[in-house]
């Protein structure tokens, strides 16, 4: 079971180094104008996804941490209990000593601790680039509600009255803008998409079938045990791998959903028939969601988690009814 992730890791690794050509890309567009704040809520909201982002990377690290200190004392409760208990890997020496004991544990936990580490990177990082894209649907909803909402001379009268469009000409400037964004952020999804497709894949294929073996295993050993122990924490960190991305690629889909709705709490009413024409266009663009996916079938959603998991279930009955 722990070759899994080992194997999930060396896929990831690649995509980073195969497709820094399209990385660059995204890092400029991250870096320049076009999903810059336009304004202090907009400025509020970029503040607020990367303290959000920050958070969650500190309380994976804190976790793998934590994790690593039990597995690693772990080994020595059970040699204070045993004396005979030695590391289940091939060492050049004997580890009947503690000083030899602790050399064995530090070879074999090493490399897996970096490993935990480097996989939480690398989930952090992709969570992070669809974190920025549901940032950015937030802030074309708030351009969009402030669109034409100025305070002033050109409120509704019954005597006085002119179209907003014809008495402010950066309103037809601003619509032409938050369009701009709305399209370099699709490109920005398709990006995303195609730089971590074949990496995800085979996460969701590894967390599947991983989840389903340590359910296997967790039904064979003592609740009390410290393998059991280590299992469970072992189950809870693949399916937050797999959540993660499920999450975040749901949250782009829902803020996207709902852009329309943003435009029908702006004052629609003070503009001319002709602009709205205009919106309608724009509308009919926009209905269509930002949809997250792997290999162009699989949604980055919520329902896919789900699926996952009843995937898993379903390989454990198979093998219990095998036995």
């Amino acid at each position: 079971m722990i070759v899994i992730p080992n194997i999930t890791l060396l896929m990831k690794i690649p995509t980073l180094q195969l497709q820094d050509s399209k990385l660059d890309k995204v890092y400029e567009l991250l870096k320049g104008t076009a999903f810059a704040a336009t304004d202090v809520i907009d400025a509020k909201i970029l503040k607020s996804n990367s303290m959000q982002m920050n958070r969650i990377a500190r309380v994976l690290n804190y976790a793998i941490s934590f994790m690593s200190v039990f597995w690693v004392g772990s080994f020595y409760f059970k040699r204070y209990f045993d004396r005979t208990e030695v590391v289940h890997s091939y060492v050049p020496f004997r580890t009947d000593t503690w000083a030899n004991y602790t050399i064995s544990v530090l070879l074999e936990c090493g490399p897996i601790l970096w490993i935990g580490f480097g996989h939480i990177s690398l989930d952090i990082l992709v969570a992070t680039f669809y974190a920025q894209a549901q940032t950015q649907l937030k802030m074309i909803k708030h351009q969009l509600t402030q669109l034409y909402n100025e305070e002033g001379e050109n409120k509704l009268s019954t005597f006085n009255f002119q179209y907003k469009d014809f008495t402010d000409g950066t309103v037809f400037q601003r619509l032409v803008q938050v369009v701009n964004r709305f399209e370099r952020l699709v490109w920005y999804k398709n990006e995303i998409d195609s730089i971590f497709n074949y990496s995800l894949s085979f996460q969701f294929l590894a967390a599947t079938s991983g989840v389903c073996l340590v359910i296997y295993r967790m039904t064979v050993v003592s609740v009390t045990s410290f393998p059991f122990i280590f299992l469970a924490l072992l189950f809870c960190v693949l399916l937050t791998q797999v959540f993660l991305y499920c999450y975040f690629g749901n949250l782009v889909e829902f803020e996207s959903r709902s852009i329309n709705d943003s435009l029908y709490l702006s004052d629609w009413a003070s503009l001319s028939p002709s602009f709205r024409r205009l919106l309608l266009v724009a509308m009919t663009r926009w209905s269509q969601p930002i949809r997250p996916q792997v290999c162009g079938i699989i949604p980055l959603s919520l329902t896919t988690f789900v699926q996952i998991l009843k995937s898993s279930y379903t390989l454990y009955t198979v093998l219990e009814a095998a036995k």
